[in-house]
């Protein structure tokens, strides 16, 4: 209110003190001040820009993920693969007992290889292609023509086990090998993640395996004419991204 006399009658100021705009508001609200936040060098990381709010989202901890995605993904052709060889244990265990019992003399007959025209199965094709450190170094079924090319285990310790107990035992490296070989992978991107060194380059092959493995393990139970040409071709990529994985390891070991 105005008069002629006093002029305004209140010294009114447009800007409340107990607004949120006011100097009060200002003096005690941290993120209303005047001028930019200050931090501690050492209080800013790379990951930390971006960082989320939220303390329950952390990052992938891929020395867990990769072993439990890949045995997932190799369980069903694996199941597949060696119910077919489980049918088979009784007469493959009737024709070991009658080798061991009536050998054959050694240079006598003529030699036979059995695996001259063997032929990996989806299912082979597919453990082989998506784990294989672990197909060269075990093997990727119980089939004898499936043998690694290492032979880690000699045929004397094969030949002292049944036949049964030879499959169950086999299988069980073979599972023990994805998950090795895939918990090595994971905490070696773990490690660099760590210590703030780049990972795409090692998530790129990485990824193209998984998926490779995917397609495979899809395709492994089809028998038509476009089941088993995807199956070879994601195999042939799947081979590659191993290649390509397993020398930048090797380049990383030389360079210390």
């Amino acid at each position: 209110m105005t008069s002629a006399k006093r002029g305004l009658a209140l010294n009114y100021h447009l800007r409340s003190n107990s607004g949120s705009n006011g100097p009060i508001a200002k003096e005690c609200h941290r993120f209303l001040v005047v001028g930019p936040f200050k931090f501690e060098s050492s209080d800013v990381s790379p990951h930390s820009r971006c960082a989320v709010s939220n303390p329950r989202m952390r990052r992938i901890r891929y020395a867990l993920l990769l072993p439990l995605m890949h045995l997932g993904i190799a369980g069903p052709p694996m199941f597949h693969q060696e119910s077919t060889v489980w049918r088979y244990v009784p007469q493959a265990q009737e024709l070991e007992d009658f080798e061991a019992k009536y050998p054959a003399p050694e240079g006598g007959g003529v030699p036979v290889e059995p695996c001259y025209e063997y032929r990996f199965s989806s299912a082979t094709r597919t453990i082989v292609a998506a784990n294989l450190p672990t197909a060269l170094l075990v093997g990727a079924s119980a089939d004898g023509c499936a043998s690694p090319a290492a032979r880690l285990i000699p045929n004397r310790v094969k030949y002292q086990l049944s036949v049964k107990t030879w499959v169950i035992a086999l299988e069980t490296l073979i599972v023990l090998g994805i998950i090795v070989q895939w918990w090595l992978v994971g905490g070696w991107l773990d490690q660099r993640y760590t210590q703030s060194k780049p990972t795409r380059r090692w998530i790129i092959p990485v990824t193209v395996i998984t998926v490779g493995a995917v397609v495979m393990a899809s395709t492994a139970f089809g028998h038509g004419s476009v089941a088993e040409p995807v199956n070879i071709f994601a195999a042939m990529i799947t081979l590659l991204a191993w290649i390509v994985l397993i020398v930048m390891f090797a380049v990383a070991g030389r360079c210390g």
